[in-house]
């Protein structure tokens, strides 16, 4: 996974450039996004075998 270590490198490098608050705001989008995929494909593990 070399792409994905140059891709976080990346990204603190351009960490100091943001304030606090827009980092927050940054991490919890991804946060968010990613518990929304995971409810998405837990309901429809729950629901598929059900109906």
């Amino acid at each position: 996974m070399p792409g994905k270590a140059l891709d976080v490198e990346r990204k603190q490098e351009m960490m100091p450039y943001l304030t606090g608050e827009e980092q927050i705001i940054i991490v919890m989008f991804c946060a968010g996004y990613y518990v929304r995929r995971a409810i998405y494909v837990l309901i429809h593990l729950i629901v598929r075998p059900l109906f």
